[in-house]
């Protein structure tokens, strides 16, 4: 089984159309900018207008953190943070703005990134193409042994029907849908989601792994009174990546029959 599992990027980007009416003025920018000093803010070290995405920025031993203000997105993001602190910044700083002064979000991105360490593969790439894809005996042709290899997945939403025969959930009214969902008798998969697992180029020991998840919000676009789902669809994108795709992972992190390498 994967061992050592550690975030290494989470990301947050909340996406509006680009109308020029929409834009966040860098007044906004700088308000939010002075309220993370109050208490109970998140304090950010630098302040740049200038750029073309105005951006507040910090640093520290474990890597920097970014608030960036596009024409069309506000963009949050913390390298080798864990996800309890993620969502407090993520609280914090969107709690810090005003709704009258940012559009409705109309689709949210999320990317985590993460490292592991198998426990009875001696590389990524035993694990990954040995293993997973087991392709590593057909490299013949390349005439040369792999360093790197990776895998790729893609997930589009899904409705799961539960403790009951499958049928096409388009036959139940609203009501009867959000009940259903309510009593889990339906599991919503919402999100595109893209999965990769590849060997880490730092370390070539290790699995990295990531997952960039779209959640769209065509019907009902959130706002920032809406924390709570932005929070919940960073949680599930993370549960994906460090749970489902961890116990992908370990059904090949295995000890092998007998004393035999791979």
């Amino acid at each position: 089984m994967l061992a050592g599992l550690q975030s290494i990027l989470l990301q947050k980007d909340l996406k509006w159309p680009p109308v020029e009416e929409w834009t966040v003025s860098r007044t906004v920018v700088r308000g939010l900018y002075n309220k993370m000093f109050e208490p109970g803010g998140y304090r950010y070290d630098n302040l740049n207008l200038q750029s073309e995405k105005p951006t507040l920025s910090g640093r520290s031993e474990s890597g920097q953190s970014i608030c960036q203000f596009g024409p069309d997105s506000i963009t949050l993001e913390e390298n080798h943070c864990h996800l309890e602190k993620f969502v407090q910044v993520v609280e914090t700083v969107l709690g810090g703005l005003d709704e009258q002064d940012i559009p409705p979000f109309f689709l949210q991105r999320v990317k985590i990134q993460c490292l592991a360490q198998p426990t009875n593969c001696q590389d990524a790439v035993q694990l990954l193409a040995g293993r997973a894809a087991r392709v590593y005996e057909n490299i013949g042709p390349f005439e040369r042994p792999p360093s790197f290899f990776g895998i790729r997945f893609r997930f589009p939403p899904a409705l799961l029907r539960r403790g009951e025969e499958e049928a096409d959930t388009d036959d139940l009214t609203e009501e009867e849908f959000r009940r259903a969902v309510a009593d889990g008798r339906i599991e919503e998969k919402s999100g595109f989601v893209t999965l990769r697992f590849e060997s880490y180029a730092k370390d070539p020991c290790k699995v990295w792994m990531e997952v960039a998840a779209s959640y769209l919000q065509s019907e009902e676009p959130l706002t920032i009174a809406d924390i709570p789902r932005i929070v919940r669809n960073i949680k599930d994108s993370y549960v994906f990546l460090t749970e489902n795709g961890k116990r992908f992972l370990d059904q090949f992190d295995t000890k092998p029959e007998g004393d035999a390498d791979e």
